[in-house]
């Protein structure tokens, strides 16, 4: 176990504290330098996300960037399943447009391994 510095490519510092053997923990350290830190990459998702219509994702910074990604592929699907909607499509979109206004990043992260159908069900069943 040691602390590092660790500068992002955003130019911003932290110290994190890495597990290890010594090789793992520089393979961490230069994917850290690719990477913009937690706080920029939170500010990028809440953009793309304000572009995409969706809510404002509150939680940290680190929670806010997990559970962006996840809601992209969720929506990514929603995607592909939509077309194939035929029979209460009314309903379908109404439970995709309250899960768009999901603002709790723990809420996305909790949800995380859910079939993308099975979470709209939940909401058309409510």
């Amino acid at each position: 176990m040691a602390k590092y510095t660790i500068t992002y490519k955003c130019g911003h510092t932290a110290e994190i504290q890495l597990f290890g053997p010594y090789a793992e923990r520089e393979s961490k350290i230069n994917y850290y330098k690719t990477i913009d830190c937690p706080e920029c990459r939170a500010k990028a998702a809440a953009q793309e996300a304000k572009a995409k219509g969706f809510a404002e994702l509150t939680g940290s910074a680190k929670q806010i960037c997990w559970a962006s990604d996840i809601r992209d592929n969720f929506f990514a699907e929603v995607e592909k399943i939509a077309p194939k909607v035929d029979r209460n499509k009314d309903l379908f979109d109404k439970a995709v447009n309250e899960i768009k206004a999901e603002k709790s990043a723990s809420w996305w992260i909790d949800n995380n391994n859910r079939e993308t159908l099975s979470i709209i069900m939940d909401k058309i069943n409510k």
